[in-house]
C-alpha cells in the first residue's frame, strides 16, 4: 500500500486511515455472588452496565433442594426496567439466561417460592466479552 504524499486533511485516504479503527484485543469480564440465600421476596442484584458489551450472560447454580425463580430485567436507567425474561431454575442445576432486549442496564431478581420457609441458595454468575479498539 503506497503512502499518501499530500498529508492534508483533503486527502480522502489519510482521512479514511485516521478514522479507521482496529480491534486490538478481547476484553473478558467475569463477577460472581456466592451463596445468595433466596426467599420469597426478590432479591434484586446490583445492576451491570451493558452498553458497551458485546455479548454478555447470567449463570445461576440453584445450590438448594427448591425451585427458584429467576427474572432478568434491562432498564435505560438505574431506576426504571422492565422485565425481559423469566425462567425457573430446578433444585441442584445451573440455567443460563440471555438477556433477548437491549437497554442501558441488566439486572437480576431472584425468588423462591412463597410457600417453602427456608432460603434457598443460588450462585449467579455474570461473564460478559467486549472488544477493545484504539485510534
Amino acid at each position: 500500500m503506497s503512502t499518501c504524499r499530500k498529508k492534508r486533511s483533503s486527502c480522502a485516504r489519510c482521512k479514511r486511515r485516521k478514522s479507521a479503527k482496529s480491534a486490538i484485543a478481547v476484553r473478558f469480564i467475569d463477577k460472581c455472588i456466592r451463596g445468595l440465600a433466596v426467599t420469597d421476596d426478590p432479591l434484586l442484584l446490583p445492576a451491570q452496565n451493558t452498553s458497551r458489551l458485546t455479548v454478555y450472560s447470567y449463570a445461576i447454580v440453584n445450590r438448594g433442594k427448591e425451585p427458584v425463580r429467576v427474572r432478568v430485567d434491562v432498564g435505560p436507567n438505574l431506576t426504571n426496567y422492565a422485565s425481559d425474561r423469566e425462567m425457573q431454575v430446578p433444585a441442584g442445576q445451573t440455567v443460563v439466561l440471555v438477556p433477548t432486549r437491549f437497554l442501558k442496564y441488566t439486572r437480576i431478581v431472584l425468588q423462591a417460592h412463597e410457600d417453602h420457609d427456608a432460603a434457598v441458595r443460588c450462585d449467579v454468575y455474570f461473564q460478559a466479552q467486549t472488544m477493545v479498539y484504539r485510534p
